[in-house]
């Protein structure tokens, strides 16, 4: 969709050289060759003292003449005129100047030839926001933020849902409701210097003058093959102006199909939630368009086989032309279309017209999975290099830190080597797997598990790497994962599903002992196949998950499958301690470990070192995967796969497994129901995952005369009594 940009972007690039040439030129105080004398424009020139006031659409050489009669020589000087120093000039000019805009002319007119302005590195030290333009946030908040220092979009963007709440209970929820963080980042990236000004009112008046002899000069180093592209080659109409906002504009603004506009904040695109952005860089565009002014100048002066021919008024053009002369437009008709291009219905013609190149589907945002978006950039996750920020790269999505490859995080490996009794095979193995979140890969086909009981560790882990990764990680409702009525569909407005796109870390905690996992959910999360979802009032968007699964919980959901197709996929790292503070009751010398009250402040400040060794782990799975499974983690998932299987225990104590035996499936089935019962075991799962469960154990099933036989298997004494209703011998489950 965004070929005719790429189109535009080739014939800029034709006059990048001139462009060049240009400004080296202006650079150095000389003049193109051939051209040392200078060139005056057709009609008239300016003195070193004068600007010229005809550039202004409505001021001819009859009324430059009278101004200049009364001492209006300059822009600075028609700007600062009063009303009396207008009627001297001409009867009746001060009401003129006001209807027709001479004094907004003179001030766009001064700003061509006054220098460029630098864009900021940082917001200024005494700038304050209008903090009730973020959207959802009311006046009363606003002004709470200002009491407490906070008067900044950029100091929003970097608040911590701590600090929100630090300030009233409750805000860091209404902080991520309202998006305030992501609308903060737009609107900081609007808040740019102006493309250029006016002199200031109380500038010394010698040295503005100075600066506008010197105005074409500075114009002429400023000079960009779009600006040149812009004068000669863009048509004056409304199809004309999209393209030049395509030409000046499209590395700041892009619409994503399913999501909308995003704009570039410097490091990444950003999802315009706040909305406007599209209508402001239109009337950017718009308000650029009287560059031609200074451009034509410049061209005229240094470029003069490009443009040898610039008079001042249409009528000049016309007596040009009737000479045969090769006129390209005159500087009142450039002034003329500058004026009819801001109006409300050429900005909307602009924005609508250019709107539909700019577009590109929602999916080639972050679709390379092994660069990660950071602070100060990206980084190549395969080989720990720091990437410039570009937009093309078309990442949107950020990390809570910058990357610098030598910081070091002390206090993070402190933790871990606590938390897993400074078992180094098992952190090395935490390290590749943490590296593997990072990136959008789904190859490995797996989910972790963190277990333990509460107060052990897992909870503060996964709370700093879903801080620290950002944008790259989600919550998810443990209910997603399980089995329940009414479960949410793969498709449609699934708005949980949808905000799954491009997360690479996806969090769930807390399942409950009687939960069972929804195996095919969590398989088609686990990198099997694409799916379907959109936001409330937003389009349907395809697109393939990249997120790896991780459920902290201190009861592990049941598995009803015993097949590999599951259990390949499962790994679980058990916390092994339990953390108190030393004076609560609850806590035992030598039994429970010391709480670390502040230890979560601690991990925050080193988000850039531990980014730096999570990336250390990025670069260790692309060369050599997951790698070996310790022993710790094997241990675990093989007790768990005992734990979880609904008919280990019944088989073993209620059966006998014989090649030759066989079995009716209904009195397997009903002796299974009626030991439950009788055990207090549980509820028995359905007729119909009973026989998948022993299909998958090998124990194949055969109909036979109108029932269902199961081979392998036969109930013993026991099974034969919990089948016939007979009370059976007591039984112990667990053994």
């Amino acid at each position: 969709m965004r070929k005719h940009i790429n189109i535009i972007r080739n014939r800029v690039a034709k006059y990048q050289p001139i462009a060049q040439q240009i400004r080296e030129t202006a650079a150095k105080g000389g003049k193109v060759p051939g051209n040392e004398g200078g060139r005056e424009e057709e009609g008239g020139g300016d003195s070193d003292d004068e600007d010229d006031l005809t550039a202004i659409f409505g001021i001819g050489p009859a009324l430059d003449a009278r101004l200049k009669a009364a001492g209006i020589l300059t822009f600075h000087d028609l700007i600062e005129a009063s009303d009396d120093a207008m009627n001297d000039a001409k009867k009746g000019l001060a009401k003129i100047a006001k209807t027709k805009g001479l004094r907004k002319a003179a001030i766009d007119e001064a700003a061509l030839i006054a220098p460029a302005q630098p864009e900021a590195d940082a917001v200024e030290e005494d700038r304050v926001d209008d903090l009730s333009k973020i959207g959802g946030m009311t006046s009363a908040d606003a002004k709470k933020l200002h009491n407490a220092g906070i008067v900044t979009y950029a100091q929003i963007v970097e608040m911590s849902d701590r600090q929100f709440e630090a300030l009233t209970d409750g805000w860091a929820e209404k902080a991520e409701k309202h998006r305030w963080q992501d609308q903060a980042e737009v609107l900081a990236a609007k808040v740019r210097p102006a493309e250029s000004k006016a002199p200031d009112a109380e500038e010394d008046r010698e040295d503005h003058d100075e600066r506008v002899r010197a105005g074409l000069a500075t114009a002429a180093e400023a000079i960009t093959a779009a600006d040149i592209w812009c004068l000669l080659d863009c048509e004056r109409t409304d199809l004309g102006n999209a393209d030049r906002m395509m030409a000046k504009y499209s590395d700041r603004i892009l619409d994503a199909f399913g999501l909308g506009i995003m704009v570039w904040t410097g490091t990444r695109w950003l999802h315009d939630q706040a909305g406007g952005s599209l209508d402001r860089v239109a009337q950017d565009t718009a308000r650029s368009i009287g560059r031609d002014l200074a451009t034509a100048r410049v061209l005229h002066e240094y470029a003069p086989d490009l443009l040898p021919q610039l008079p001042a008024t249409k009528k000049d053009a016309e007596a040009l032309r009737d000479h045969g002369a090769d006129v390209r437009f005159s500087i009142e008709e450039l002034a003329g279309w500058s004026k009819t291009s801001q109006s409300q219905k050429s900005i909307t013609a602009i924005a609508k017209l250019a709107k539909s190149h700019m577009q590109i589907v929602a999916t080639e945002l972050d679709a390379d999975n092994s660069v990660l978006g950071v602070r100060n950039g990206a980084v190549d996750l395969r080989t720990g290099e720091l990437l410039a920020p570009a937009q093309d790269m078309l990442i949107s999505k950020t990390c809570r830190a910058a990357y610098d490859p030598e910081v070091k995080c002390p206090e993070w490996m402190k933790f871990l080597n606590d938390i897993f009794n400074n078992d180094r095979e098992l952190i090395a193995y935490l390290q590749r797997w943490i590296g593997y979140l990072l990136t959008g890969e789904t190859s490995e086909q797996k989910f972790l598990f963190l277990d333990g009981s509460g107060s052990n560790g897992k909870g503060v882990l996964t709370l700093i790497l879903e801080e620290l990764m950002a944008d790259y990680a989600h919550s998810l409702p443990k209910a997603y994962l399980m089995k329940q009525r009414g479960n949410p569909q793969n498709g449609g407005t699934d708005e949980i599903l949808a905000r799954l796109r491009g997360a690479r870390f996806v969090h769930a905690s807390e399942s409950a002992p009687e939960d069972v996992l929804d195996e095919g959910r969590l398989k088609h999360f686990s990198g099997e196949g694409k799916v379907s979802a959109g936001l409330k009032f937003g389009s349907i968007v395809t697109f393939l998950p990249v997120g790896k699964i991780v459920l902290d919980t201190n009861d592990l959901p049941r598995i009803h499958s015993q097949g590999d197709a599951i259990w390949r996929r499962v790994k679980v790292i058990n916390f092994p301690n339990t953390y108190a503070n030393p004076i609560d009751k609850i806590y035992v010398e030598g039994v429970t470990k010391p709480k670390d009250m502040k230890l979560k402040d601690k991990l925050r400040a080193e988000f850039a070192g531990i980014l730096a060794w999570a990336v250390r782990g990025a670069v260790e799975w692309y060369a050599n995967g997951l790698g070996e499974e310790p022993a710790s983690v094997r241990g675990r998932i093989d007790r768990y796969q005992i734990e979880t299987d609904p008919t280990g225990v019944f088989i073993a104590q209620c059966c006998e497994l014989d090649p030759k035996a066989f079995c009716a499936h209904g009195d397997l089935y009903k002796a299974y129901c009626a030991y439950l019962e009788q055990t207090a075991s549980g509820n028995p799962i359905s007729s119909k995952a009973f026989g998948a469960v022993l299909q998958e154990k090998k124990l194949s099933r055969e109909p036979r005369g109108g029932t269902i036989l199961r081979h392998g298997i036969r109930l013993n004494e026991h099974g034969m009594d919990y089948r016939d209703g007979r009370p059976a011998n007591a039984l112990d489950p667990t053994q």
